[in-house]
């Protein structure tokens, strides 16, 4: 039934998938490797604006960190069902013990900024994503968000300097130039 579960899913056909892994849940209860499945199936299902939802994949993504704790990939999956289901402060917390577990991933740090900026941690947001920066240097993208996220806490030298920063590995990078543009004059 997991397997079948899984080629469902592997296909994009998330609700047959999230049937077929709740009936391999039933054959095998507390399977963390079937709670953290289901609970991406149900992620994935595009059903989120169905009130229960996001509720239940956060619900078996609980129970998969809990049979799995020292797995990144299973907390960055609930910090995604907690961000969704709009409880960004669990999921800030989740991310931070996914980085704890994998530090050296930039999209785990990437994923965190956007969990505290949303929550009105800037300071915070811009110390991950400079973490971010750290391990993937050449990222015109995330040079342009930490320009933007200076300019938000007012740091607008340090934001002008990220934005060039961010055009020089990418010259076209519009967003970059359309940012740097706004600036107010030095």
């Amino acid at each position: 039934m997991y397997n079948l579960a899984s080629a469902l899913a592997g296909q994009g056909k998330y609700q047959q998938a999230v049937v077929a892994f709740r009936h391999a849940l039933a054959l095998h209860p507390g399977d963390e490797r079937t709670l953290n499945e289901l609970g991406a199936a149900l992620e994935n299902s595009g059903d989120w604006h169905q009130a229960t939802q996001p509720q239940q994949a956060v619900k078996f993504l609980e129970g998969a960190v809990k049979q799995r704790p020292k797995y990144a990939d299973t907390r960055e999956q609930l910090a995604d069902a907690y961000a969704l289901s709009g409880r960004v402060e669990d999921a800030a917390i989740q991310l931070k013990e996914a980085i704890a577990l994998s530090p050296d991933n930039p999209d785990l740090h990437a994923l965190l900024l956007q969990a505290l900026a949303g929550t009105g941690h800037l300071q915070q947001a811009i110390t991950e994503r400079k973490a971010a920066l750290h391990l993937r240097p050449n990222d015109a993208d995330d040079w342009n968000n930490l320009g933007v996220l200076e300019a938000e806490t007012g740091k607008i030298a340090e934001a002008r300097e990220d934005f060039r920063h961010a055009l020089q590995l990418a010259p076209d990078h519009a967003q970059a130039r359309a940012n740097l543009d706004h600036l107010p004059p030095s």
